[in-house]
Parts: C-alpha cells; sequence; structure tokens
C-alpha cells in the first residue's frame, strides 16, 4: 500500500506583521507544538516509536507497518 501524508502547506509572512523575530518566534510556538505533539501521537500508534523508560525511542524490535 502506498504511504499518504498530508500535503505541507508552506506561506511566506511578510516581517511587518510582528514587531520582531522573538515576538514571531512567540506567536508560532503553539502551532508547532501541537503539530510536533500530532506527529509524536502519529509515529507512536504506527509503531515507529515506542516508550521506553518513559522516553520516546525508535522501535527496533519489529517491522512498521
Amino acid at each position: 500500500m502506498a504511504r499518504r501524508t498530508k500535503a505541507i502547506n508552506v506561506s511566506e509572512v511578510p516581517g511587518n506583521l510582528y514587531m520582531d523575530l522573538q515576538n514571531a518566534q512567540k506567536n508560532a510556538t503553539s502551532a508547532l507544538a501541537s503539530d510536533l505533539a500530532a506527529t509524536m501521537r502519529g509515529l507512536l500508534a504506527r509503531g515507529v516509536l515506542i516508550v521506553k523508560d518513559g522516553k520516546l525511542q525508535p522501535n527496533t524490535t519489529q517491522e512498521v507497518n
């Protein structure tokens, strides 16, 4: 079965929307954190990652779906 991934949408945001780099990064943090958490949950669900000793690690013991 072919692997399907969501399309990545990258868009340029004009620099004049934020006062400085620190504010731009601060505003991006919640969206990035949410996407990263969703990615990690998906990898756990597929068996690519496992939790060992309270840490996420690559699953090297079985073939991944």
